[in-house]
């Protein structure tokens, strides 16, 4: 059985908070767009335990014209304990699979810049400089054609 499916923007906020933003509040890990018709949330399950979270949007850019062959990756998460099992890696490859069933030409993200490393290994390309946002650390945008 596949420990990757679908799941709703709701199942992947507490993943969200406990790894990626544990001082906000519930309504700050709301993404806009989150339960738009078309994005996608993915859970990567061990069993019913949730191991990792990434979420998908069919999205350009801020400030780049409107590509429909963009697609931004937002909310990856993975806990602690099965980070380096190939959890990471897994709901990425998944995610550029979508997209690029959908018509997807590009990946992109703002990756924390501790997580680089990580988007490095799969190919990904970071560019511009870093930059804080704020409450959350430093990032750079990455991204990859798919």
């Amino acid at each position: 059985m596949n420990p990757i499916r679908p799941t709703s923007a709701a199942e992947t906020r507490p993943l969200r908070r406990r790894i990626l933003r544990p001082s906000q509040a519930e309504h700050e890990l709301v993404y806009p767009g989150d339960d738009a018709p078309g994005n996608l949330h993915l859970g990567y399950f061990d069993g019913a335990i949730l191991l990792g979270v990434a979420s998908l949007f069919r999205q350009s850019p801020e400030g780049a014209p409107d590509d429909p062959g963009d697609w931004r990756l937002r909310g990856m998460a993975v806990v602690p304990e099965a980070r380096r099992r190939g959890v990471g890696a897994a709901l990425v490859a998944a995610c550029e699979v979508h997209a690029r069933s959908r018509g997807g030409t590009r990946l992109w993200f703002n990756a924390r810049v501790d997580a680089l490393p990580f988007y490095f290994a799969l190919g990904y390309e970071a560019t511009g400089e870093p930059y804080e946002l704020p409450g959350i650390g430093a990032h750079r945008f990455a991204a990859r054609t798919l």
